[in-house]
C-alpha cells in the first residue's frame, strides 16, 4: 500500500471509489476531495458543503453522490462533486454512514436512525425500534440492505421487511462499526472493541423481530477494483 497526500491535514473519515480511477474522500470541517487518477492527485470538491464534520461519502456512479455529517446534514451532488446541495432538517441525529444505490439512498446514525430516499423521492424515517447507534450500511439496493451497530446486531430488510426487522446472528456479540457485502452471500463485519472481523459466506438465515419488541444494545477495507468500493 502506497501513502498519498490529499494536501490537507484534517482527519479523513470515509473513502469511496466508483471505479479504478475516480474516488472521493471526506472528513472533518466539511473536507471533501476527489481523484480521477487512482489517488495519485486529489482536488478539493466541496462547493456547497458547510463546515460540519463529514462522516461518510458514497457514490452510485461518477455523477451521483451523497455525504452525511455530524448534526444530521445530508449533502447531495449530481455532477460528480462539483456542487453539493444540503438536505437539512431531516434528522438532528449524527449520521454515521450512507450508501447510494442505483435506486436511492440509505443513511444511518445515532439513536437507531435509518433514513431512506428513493432516487426522485423524499426522505423517509424508518421506525427501527432500537436506540442503539447504527454505524454501518451495505447492500445492493433499497430493498436489499443490511445495517449493523451497537451491541453487535446485524439487521436486514430482505423479504419486504422495510423496517429492518430481520436480524442475523453475530457469533461474538460485540459492537460492530462497519459492514460490507461483496456479493449476495459473502459479507464481512468488524468490531472496534476486540479488533475482530467476522465473515459470512453462506446463505443468510434470518429471524424476525416480533411485533411489540425492541432491541437494546450499546472499517472494512478492500482494494478498489472496477466496481464501486466505499469504506469508512
Amino acid at each position: 500500500m502506497t501513502a498519498v497526500n490529499t494536501g490537507s491535514s484534517v482527519t479523513l473519515n470515509s473513502v469511496c471509489f466508483v471505479n479504478a480511477n475516480t474516488g472521493f474522500v471526506c472528513g472533518d470541517g466539511g473536507s471533501l476531495y476527489k481523484t480521477v487518477n487512482s489517488g495519485l492527485n486529489w482536488s478539493i470538491s466541496n462547493s456547497g458543503i458547510t463546515t460540519e464534520n463529514l462522516n461518510a461519502v458514497s457514490f452510485s456512479d461518477e455523477n451521483n453522490g451523497v455525504a452525511v455529517s455530524k448534526g444530521g446534514k445530508i449533502f447531495i451532488t449530481s455532477n460528480g462533486g462539483s456542487d453539493w446541495t444540503v438536505n437539512a432538517g431531516v434528522t438532528a441525529n449524527d449520521l454515521l454512514d450512507v450508501k447510494y444505490f442505483s435506486d436511492g439512498i440509505i443513511a444511518v446514525g445515532n439513536n437507531g436512525t435509518i433514513l431512506t430516499k428513493e432516487t426522485a423521492g423524499s426522505w423517509n424515517t424508518v421506525i427501527t425500534r432500537t436506540e442503539s447507534d447504527i454505524r454501518g450500511v451495505t447492500g445492493s439496493s433499497l430493498s436489499n440492505a443490511r445495517v449493523c451497530g451497537g451491541g453487535g446486531f446485524i439487521r436486514n430488510n430482505l423479504n419486504s421487511r422495510s423496517n429492518f426487522f430481520n436480524f442475523e446472528i453475530n457469533p461474538m456479540m460485540a459492537n460492530l462499526v462497519d459492514i460490507f457485502y461483496y456479493d449476495a452471500n459473502t459479507g464481512f463485519a468488524v468490531s472496534s472493541l476486540n479488533n475482530a472481523i467476522i465473515k459470512r459466506q453462506t446463505e443468510v438465515k434470518v429471524g424476525t423481530l416480533p411485533s411489540g419488541t425492541g432491541v437494546f444494545a450499546g472499517q472494512l477495507f478492500r482494494k478498489p477494483l472496477a466496481r464501486k468500493q466505499c469504506w469508512k
